[in-house]
């Protein structure tokens, strides 16, 4: 039996109620999710907990759709794609044009897409520790008054994280998913997000990007490469070590901090 402290975590409590009304079948995937998780990690979950059930009231039908579309995002998205990567050592869409077409440039999906990931940022264990690393590491390393980018922001979490954090000079988010674009600012503004957040639609494989007049416009930049490593933190599935996650092919959060070469 999955059990929450409603009174100390009364959103996490909600949100795990409601993916299991619908769900009963997924309470041993959060009974492990959730029950080895020390205290600060289960603040952490409450945090986003909260802006995910301020950010339900504003999406059609609610939590339950956010609850519909996990399960999607579970059942019909990542079990195969883990799956065939097993198998061969490789994901379905392995090149940008195919992902642009099938998943990028499809909206309805990406809806359907970025609300599962919303959910997942609280019940997958290693997408909630990379949130906490973000916010209480990576945000917090940040110097005075730094100009910081994210690449591919999506439902919105990290920016609103970044912009709640008074030190960070300005925010900005790319993206080559209009929909996504669109997403992530409608969520910054149910969040209530005062600061103001530039939102442009970029492919970053464009070789355009590499021109040098966006060679000095930011301090850091979030997303999915490296360059020289300063930091890096790895958190496995839930219910899984790190090696086991390793040998297995299992998903793993990878956190990386780096800096351009100079």
């Amino acid at each position: 039996m999955v059990i929450v402290d409603q009174d100390a975590f009364p959103n996490l409590a909600h949100l795990t109620g409601e993916i299991l009304s619908s769900w009963p079948e997924h309470s041993r995937y959060l009974e492990k999710s959730l029950s080895g998780r020390d205290p600060a990690l289960l603040r952490h979950s409450e945090r986003l907990s909260k802006m995910i059930v301020r950010l339900a009231r504003a999406i059609d039908g609610g939590l339950p759709t956010l609850a519909r579309d996990y399960r999607f995002l579970c059942e019909q998205i990542v079990l195969p794609e883990e799956l065939h990567f097993r198998r061969h050592d490789r994901y379905r869409l392995d090149n940008f044009e195919d992902a642009y077409r099938l998943v990028y440039a499809d909206a309805p999906f990406m809806t359907r897409y970025m609300n599962g990931l919303l959910m997942s940022d609280v019940f997958w264990v290693n997408h909630c520790q990379g949130l906490q690393h973000y916010a209480d590491r990576f945000l917090a390393s940040l110097k005075p008054g730094a100009d910081l980018l994210e690449i591919g922001p999506g439902h919105g979490l990290l920016l609103t994280l970044a912009s709640q954090t008074p030190h960070i000079g300005s925010v900005s988010a790319w993206d080559v998913s209009k929909a996504s674009l669109d997403m992530s600012r409608h969520a910054l503004d149910v969040l209530g997000v005062e600061r103001d957040v530039r939102f442009e639609a970029k492919n970053i494989f464009e070789p355009s990007i590499m021109n040098p007049e966006n060679g000095g416009r930011f301090d850091a930049v979030v997303l999915g490469e490296g360059f020289n490593i300063i930091d890096s933190a790895s958190f496995p599935m839930t219910g899984a070590t790190l090696e086991k996650a390793i040998k297995q092919k299992l998903t793993i959060t990878c956190i990386i901090t780096g800096e351009r070469p100079q």
